[in-house]
């Protein structure tokens, strides 16, 4: 019990830290648990997908599926970076990082991504090599949209502004614009100067969630 609590407990808890912690840290395991199981089977329906595994993959003796599956994935990289430059034209980056809408479009960005996994899924366990591409990089577009919108937000919420004001962040001590950073997530904990124990005890959870989620599939 000393060894857990050393790894994944910041030094003096309870004491060190704020009484939100725990509530905060029990969802924040929970989220990063599902989005590791997300990942698992999102790559393996792209696998599958590509063929790899199947009668005519590399499980097969299919080398040239194996350069083929290489060839895609930096094709979907390449789209998924001009996508991003694309959307990071100041005509939409403007857009997004509009002080009173940036929970909107954070909102929004998080919606996407899980419209997107579903239709990442579907291609290629539903639909295999027949739509396999298209519905490929129409996501990696749509990523990449999320992407610029996300830190567009991240951006904003870096620098607050005084003359726009939340009841719920006020509750918490914290402004809106802070609500957004996980730097002023780990500040807010931290409650005696102990931000750098918080911010590691937060790796360290993340990475236990994910090997603890490694057997699950």
């Amino acid at each position: 019990m000393e060894a857990f609590r050393a790894m994944f407990l910041p030094a003096g808890f309870p004491q060190s830290v704020s009484q939100d912690y725990v509530a905060y840290q029990v969802w924040d395991t929970l989220q990063g648990l599902m989005g590791y199981f997300k990942y698992v089977i999102l790559t393996f329906s792209f696998l599958r997908g590509l063929g790899l595994g199947g009668d005519g993959g590399a499980a097969a003796g299919g080398g040239s599926t194996v350069r083929n599956a290489v060839v895609f994935f930096v094709a979907r990289d390449c789209i998924h970076l001009l996508a991003g430059l694309a959307f990071g034209v100041p005509a939409l980056t403007e857009r997004f990082s509009g002080r009173k809408s940036i929970r909107r479009y954070r909102l929004l960005a998080k919606v996407i991504r899980a419209l997107n996994g579903v239709v990442e899924l579907a291609s290629g366990a539903l639909y295999g090599g027949r739509y396999f591409a298209h519905m490929q990089f129409l996501v990696s577009i749509s990523n990449a949209a999320c992407t610029v919108m996300s830190s567009q937000t991240r951006a904003v919420a870096a620098h607050p502004d005084p003359d726009v004001h939340d009841p719920l962040a006020q509750a918490a001590g914290l402004s809106l614009t802070q609500t957004l950073t996980p730097k002023a997530l780990m500040t807010h904990f931290a409650r005696i100067g102990n931000f750098a124990d918080c911010a590691a005890k937060e790796g360290n959870q993340d990475r236990g969630v994910k090997l603890a989620g490694i057997p699950s599939p």
